[in-house]
């Protein structure tokens, strides 16, 4: 998501895609659902044994809402060259998708139920 952060708000900030810069747009955007995917079947079989698989859930929820949104502004406005959205406004947006990425990874790989038991 960082390196499509990147790579979209230069673009967006330029008005301008060579055919290069939209191939590998292309191909970033491939390689984050393929990330995505794998991250998500991944993580649900831990959260199962630790009975969490509802955090999981939000992880596919959250951040695929966020992922298909930042892909959808990026592949919609840049790759048919109209630019209408500020590359204020993708970093935002795209900042945001890799906030609540981390938020809910962290929720799922570190549950707090208040279950634990304190160290002494």
């Amino acid at each position: 998501m960082g390196q499509m952060r990147a790579y979209g708000t230069s673009v967006l900030a330029s008005k301008q895609i060579s055919e290069y810069q939209q191939h590998r747009l292309r191909e970033l955007d491939t390689e984050l659902r393929d990330a995505f995917k794998t991250s998500l079947s991944t993580l649900t079989r831990p959260a199962a044994t630790i009975r969490n698989a509802g955090a999981a859930a939000l992880v596919s929820e959250d951040v695929g809402r966020l992922e298909q949104q930042m892909a959808k502004l990026l592949l919609m406005d840049v790759l048919s060259d109209s630019f209408v959205v500020s590359s204020e406004e993708f970093y935002m947006l795209a900042t945001e998708a890799i906030e609540e990425g981390y938020k809910q990874l962290y929720q799922v790989l570190l549950p707090t139920n208040g279950s634990h038991d304190q160290c002494a």
